[in-house]
């Protein structure tokens, strides 16, 4: 008859003997040994809390970095939006000035007396006119830019005289600014494929940097070389160069190079965002380097046709 009771018994007493088989040491006859059974689940239960402690700490430690990176962000934003809703309202405000001052004394019947003070007025309000013609149209490259999918269209140009020929309406678009702007190439024929209004705007916006970032008459060269596969214009000036740590970011919406205390230069800080996403919609690159003027040079690379 099979006995339960012995079964049992004899499995706890093989089991324990198999637990408790210490190592035998031929060296001593006599030893003491010690066996803990239950070493590691005791290890692990002790250490478990501890595990646990310290990942929560770990990912509070995680939340709070984030949370503070995210506070210094929203600083930094909201500092570079005052900056930009400040020179907005200044380079809105001036020219609206000036314009309804003109207007007050066109309106005085007298004035037709005096012929060149009429020109003048006039003159006054068509340039300020113009000033904000250009700051709206800033505005409205900023917002198409932005469009989730902006549509390009692509046609055959060929780099020397499209270059000429935007340089030739930057001139023309000027309100008297003394400046020299010179195109060099010895290319015969650089075809790409561009949006002629968004490169017409791109080298505008460059043109018109190196005009306002520089202390004397301004001196522009623009350069078309050809390297393998690609056209590289470069626009090399004369004005007061751009420190290093600064190059990067400069491409940045609304960023403009310190200056301390001194606002000389007006603007928004949208020119060469505009510039380099119309770079990267076209896939080309561009970067800017000191040059042997002290002034800065702007580097556009452009991919040849391949029609």
């Amino acid at each position: 008859m099979y006995d339960k009771h012995y079964s049992k018994t004899n499995k706890k007493t093989e089991k324990k003997n198999k637990v408790c088989n210490l190592p035998t040491c031929e060296k001593y006859t006599y030893y003491f040994g010690v066996h803990f059974p239950d070493r590691s689940q005791y290890n692990n239960s002790r250490l478990l809390t501890w595990y646990l402690l310290n990942g929560i700490l770990f990912f509070v430690v995680i939340f709070f970095g984030y949370a503070l990176y995210v506070i210094i962000k929203q600083k930094q934003l909201s500092e570079i939006q005052k900056n930009f809703i400040n020179n907005l309202t200044h380079e809105f405000k001036t020219p609206i000035a000036s314009i309804e001052l003109a207007a007050k004394v066109l309106s005085n019947p007298k004035i037709i007396e005096q012929p060149e003070r009429l020109a003048e007025y006039v003159r006054i309000v068509s340039q300020q006119n113009k000033r904000l013609s250009a700051h709206v149209e800033k505005l409205l490259q900023m917002a198409t830019i932005e469009k989730t999918k902006l549509q390009l269209n692509m046609e055959q140009v060929e780099l020397k005289s499209f270059i000429a020929e935007s340089v030739l309406e930057f001139k023309n678009s000027q309100n008297g600014r003394e400046y020299n702007v010179t195109v060099e190439s010895s290319l015969e024929n650089a075809p790409a494929r561009a949006d002629k209004l968004h490169f017409s705007n791109l080298i505008f916006n460059i043109l018109d940097n190196a005009i306002k970032y520089c202390s004397v008459t301004p001196e522009i060269v623009i350069r078309l070389e050809e390297f393998k596969n690609l056209y590289v214009i470069s626009f090399e000036d004369n004005g007061i160069g751009i420190p290093k740590d600064y190059r990067k970011k400069i491409f940045n919406r609304f960023y403009r190079v310190p200056t301390g205390n001194v606002h000389d230069v007006k603007g928004f800080g949208l020119g060469l965002d505009y510039v380099q996403k119309i770079t990267q919609r076209h896939g080309w690159k561009i970067n800017v380097i000191e040059n042997s003027k002290k002034g800065s040079t702007f580097i556009l690379k452009i991919k040849k046709s391949m029609s």
